[in-house]
């Protein structure tokens, strides 16, 4: 592909670009991207730089492709192959009245109630259909399930609308998904919602647009919850017994501080750290992507990157006080 343009920020997209990017095309589309502007003297203990990478079409022909990478002077970074995905050709005009829109093949709508826009709005939807095509990477820990690109970008809603995602994947209906918005500004994914099942679709209710996931975690469904123990001074963490446990990117994480030795004025000591998906019986990464569309626009069921969908019970963490007479008790963390 020819024809686009590469942009570098520092740490945000919101930065002015920088003016220090020297381009190399290929032939073949490719591109070489270099920053004049590093020092050179910067001490090992001084952390990397992040920069945004933005690849964009002066004519709007594709959905802006971004990536970010943290860089010294002399590194490098091989990103590979990007690829960009062509805007979906469908737009709706929705202005105060609320309305309906979506996409060419009806896999995606936006339900947009009256209000929630203060001018007539041109939405377009773009489904996600491979992995590859997202325009920012998605985690490691998430599947390929539904993903799409809401238009105009950073549009906000003053009463939330409902994101409609057909189940085009058979993605059993019990599921609660975790929806993910991208944030193409400073990179990464934050969790904003979780889409259920409304009898025809999974549903969620969202307040802004920008590229979304709707996603679970190869290993299946887990929900944490935490409560607080009754001696919070003696330990750390939410759970108050010396450890800490979270949901981080779809998976479950305990962190356990062992009793140490003070030496020299300095507390030494050893901590444990668990991971569902390191325990798993599965190696993060995936299969080839086959999803193929029919000649009529459906999209046909196939497997999911070569992963298996499983659901988990949900996990509870509560604190108790232990038994024990006598003492002063204490705590402990059971689930």
């Amino acid at each position: 592909m020819t024809g686009y343009e590469v942009h570098a920020y520092d740490f945000s997209t919101e930065n002015p670009a920088r003016t220090d990017l020297e381009i190399s095309l290929g032939a073949d589309g490719s591109f070489r991207a270099r920053l004049t502007e590093f020092s050179n003297n910067l001490p090992r203990n001084i952390p990397a730089e992040k920069i945004m990478l933005r690849i964009t079409s002066p004519d709007d022909d594709f959905i802006p492709v971004t990536r970010n990478v943290m860089l010294r002077s002399g590194s490098t970074k091989d990103f590979g192959k990007l690829v960009v995905l062509a805007r979906d050709p469908v737009i709706t005009m929705i202005g105060p009245e609320g309305g309906v829109a979506t996409d060419s093949m009806d896999l995606i709508e936006v339900v947009i109630p009256p209000g929630a826009l203060a001018t007539p709005t041109p939405i377009q939807i773009t489904p996600i259909l491979e992995r590859e095509h997202f325009p920012y990477p998605l985690p490691d820990i998430t599947m390929t399930a539904y993903g799409m690109y809401l238009e105009p970008h950073g549009t906000e809603f003053a009463v939330p609308a409902t994101l409609r995602v057909a189940n085009y994947r058979d993605i059993p209906t019990h599921f609660r998904i975790p929806l993910g918005v991208a944030d193409e500004e400073k990179g990464g994914w934050t969790h904003e919602g979780i889409a259920e099942w409304d009898g025809s679709r999974f549903a969620v209710d969202i307040t802004h647009f920008s590229a979304n996931d709707v996603n679970p975690n190869k290993q299946g469904e887990t929900v944490v919850f935490t409560t607080g123990g009754e001696k919070d001074s003696q330990a750390d963490g939410d759970c108050g017994v010396g450890s800490n446990v979270y949901a981080s990117n779809g998976a479950l994480e305990q962190s356990i501080k062992l009793p140490g030795v003070r030496i020299g004025g300095r507390q030494h000591r050893i901590t444990l750290n668990y991971n569902s998906v390191l325990a798993g019986s599965r190696v993060p990464g995936y299969g080839p992507a086959s999803t193929e569309l029919e000649a009529s626009g459906a999209v046909r069921n196939q497997p999911l990157g070569g992963q298996v969908m499983v659901s988990l019970p949900t996990v509870t963490v509560a604190c108790a006080r232990a038994g024990g007479g006598g003492g002063g008790g204490g705590t402990s963390c059971g689930g």
